[in-house]
């Protein structure tokens, strides 16, 4: 389960185990493509250049509510506080350390995980230096006495150390990854050589919480790398997964951090003296997604393109699993629509409709070979202009006798009746149900296959998923708001959002980084 669930679920008081499908209460982010370094896409940044021009090294505290960054230039510790956990962009400046670090150039930084001890590199004597500190994160607390190890017989340019949790272990990146055991936890005094690793050259290193592999920043080609260890914490098992190039915001990385799910990475630069923020999660896409819709059995996948004014079409190998998704083909829509925003199908998959901006209509097609998008040619529109002037979101009973429409502009989801199922044209204004108290920008829409549930995403603020309750299945005028699901902070524009037909897996379309993302729900994480 994310560290941002656990919160709200800790926050709520509710138990962290899921209890029930279509369930909010118990939706958390569980993407599968977490992690992997090739999917990673820009986020966002926090400057550092007014405290730190040379940076060498970071370190984000396990709980994730401080950062720290050494530096070669000042050749102190300065600290930010992060107003949300692990999001490095989110800092607030908090203190520098005010004693000698006991370093001439200062490179490696990493600290017990209670506080009360720090670890500096010190590419001048080749050592790594431990000191105290009397009060846990407060670095105006720093000892002004140390102890050391030396590791010059293994590199004389140390660049960044690691630590196993438990403190038995220690890695120095230097030419390559070094590898110590402490036969007493925290204390380099009593660390020994064991083995060396990679062979990779590079600038900073983070080990994985459960030492299945780690992260490498490199400045000489401006990548960062991530490798796998078969066997946990040995670094002689090291193999390699991916990379990533990160030329395009900063050409010399330095320290690296993830969050302890590695849907966040972040680096410190020091070409523009900031940290970098990237994020790992979601299947990543060629277009910029609008809408979200599949085969009820879970083998292909919808989405709108907004910038191309195209369906595009995939297949999925394993049923509703994002990681088996491979692109097949698009149809253009430009000819009905130049802003198309949603999508739907009937579930035999013989029609489709598209919702639109420019015409504020809804667009059918007709598909000559059920769920094949080539096959599709256009039959009518639908104007739902007098309720909408930009509707997005479409669900239709499951039917095909009521039509639901949610649109920004009138922050409210309207009911239509078709006197003939699935044809637009007999559509009928019914009702509507305001959204406005809950967000003044809904942009998607999702039911329960039931209908007694309903789900409405948009943009107003933070993205969330609402639920709302139904009296009477598929009347909006007996609907009531449940609860809120708050995505991930760096999920960008919320622009679609569908359900398995079991309710256990929802997806959202994230158009600001192009992503599609994978939440759970109601089971056992």
């Amino acid at each position: 389960m994310s560290i941002f669930r656990l919160a709200q679920l800790a926050a709520s008081g509710r138990d962290v185990a899921p209890e029930g499908a279509w369930d909010m209460s118990y939706a958390y982010f569980d993407d599968p493509l977490t992690g992997t370094l090739s999917n990673s896409v820009y986020w966002s940044f926090l400057a550092f250049g007014t405290y730190e021009t040379n940076p060498q090294d970071m370190y984000v505290s396990p709980d994730g509510t401080m950062v720290f960054l050494i530096g070669s230039a000042g050749r102190v510790i300065d600290k930010w506080d992060l107003s949300i956990d692990y999001m490095v962009p989110y800092g607030t400046y908090a203190q520098t350390s005010t004693v000698s670090l006991g370093a001439n150039i200062p490179r490696g930084l990493f600290f017990k995980p209670d506080g009360t001890q720090v670890y500096i590199l010190d590419d001048s004597s080749d050592i790594v230096i431990q000191r105290s500190l009397s009060t846990a994160w407060d670095l105006s607390t720093i000892s002004t006495s140390s102890t050391s190890f030396s590791v010059s017989s293994q590199t004389t340019s140390p660049f960044s150390l690691s630590f196993k949790p438990d403190g038995t272990k220690m890695y120095v990146l230097g030419g390559d990854v070094h590898e110590y055991n402490l036969s007493t936890a925290w204390n380099v005094t009593t660390a020994s050589y064991v083995q060396s690793g990679t062979g990779l050259t590079a600038d900073g290193i983070y080990m994985f919480e459960d030492g299945t592999g780690y992260y490498l920043s490199r400045n000489s080609d401006d990548t960062l790398y991530h490798r796998s260890l078969s066997t946990p914490w040995d670094i002689s098992t090291s193999s390699a997964v991916s990379s990533f190039s990160v030329s395009a915001q900063d050409t010399l990385p330095l320290g690296v951090f993830a969050t302890p799910t590695r849907d966040v990475v972040t680096f410190a630069g020091s070409a523009v003296d900031r940290f970098h923020s990237y994020v790992t999660s979601g299947y990543k896409i060629t277009a910029q997604p609008f809408g979200l819709s599949f085969k009820p059995d879970g083998t292909k996948m919808y989405h709108l393109d907004a910038t191309g004014d195209a369906v595009y079409e995939y297949n999925l190998s394993t049923a509703y699993d994002m990681s088996t998704a491979s692109f097949v083909q698009s149809f253009s829509v430009v000819s009905q629509e130049t802003i198309p925003r949603n999508l739907t199908f009937k579930p035999d998959g013989t029609k489709m409709y598209v919702t639109g901006q420019t015409s504020d209509s809804v667009h059918e097609y007709n598909l000559g070979t059920a769920w094949n998008i080539s096959t599709a040619v256009f039959s009518q529109s639908f104007s739902v202009s007098a309720q909408h002037a930009a509707p997005s979101g479409i669900v239709f009973k499951s039917d095909g006798t009521k039509m639901f429409i949610v649109g920004s502009s009138a922050d409210a989801v309207s009911e239509y009746i078709l006197s003939t199922a699935w044809d637009v044209s007999t559509a009928s204004f019914s009702q509507s149900f305001s959204v406005s108290a809950q967000d003044l920008q809904p942009v998607a829409l999702a039911f329960k296959p039931d209908g007694k549930k309903m789900y409405v995403t948009g943009t107003s603020g933070q993205d969330r998923v609402l639920e709302y309750s139904l009296s009477t299945a598929w009347d909006v005028s007996s609907a009531s708001y449940f609860q809120a699901y708050t995505l991930p902070i760096y999920h960008g524009t919320t622009s679609g959002i569908a359900f398995n037909g079991e309710g256990t897996k929802m997806f959202t379309t994230d158009s600001g980084l192009d992503r599609i993302y994978t939440h759970t729900i109601g089971v056992q994480p």
